[in-house]
């Protein structure tokens, strides 16, 4: 199934990728991650994993290296400390739609 025929919203989707680039490699958060492995690891294709990709780097939120690896760019470290998946995912909302209204 392709990115064109899924049903999720925007925000969802590229917040659901951002939250597992920032969340689920936070132990090495200057690791830049293949998009083969961020599609395998979030369980999605890898045409929802490009187009959400090219989505967070129009938008600052993460960075690509000449290999075409990606690392999240934001949240700061201080979102580490966060409690629980749930509020770190909420603030993840937040953060898309603040950069996304803001361009």
């Amino acid at each position: 199934m392709s990115y064109k025929n899924n049903s999720f919203p925007l925000i969802v989707g590229i917040s659901s990728i951002y939250m597992h680039l920032c969340f689920s490699y936070k132990q090495d958060k200057n690791k830049f991650v293949s998009k083969d492995r961020l599609a395998k690891d979030a369980k999605v294709t890898i045409e929802f994993i490009e187009d959400e990709c090219e989505r967070l780097v129009e938008k600052g939120m993460a960075e690509r290296n000449m290999f075409g690896e990606l690392r999240a760019l934001e949240p700061s470290d201080k979102i580490f400390t966060l409690s629980s998946p749930l509020s770190f995912f909420d603030f993840c909302q937040k953060e898309v739609k603040r950069k996304i209204f803001s361009s």
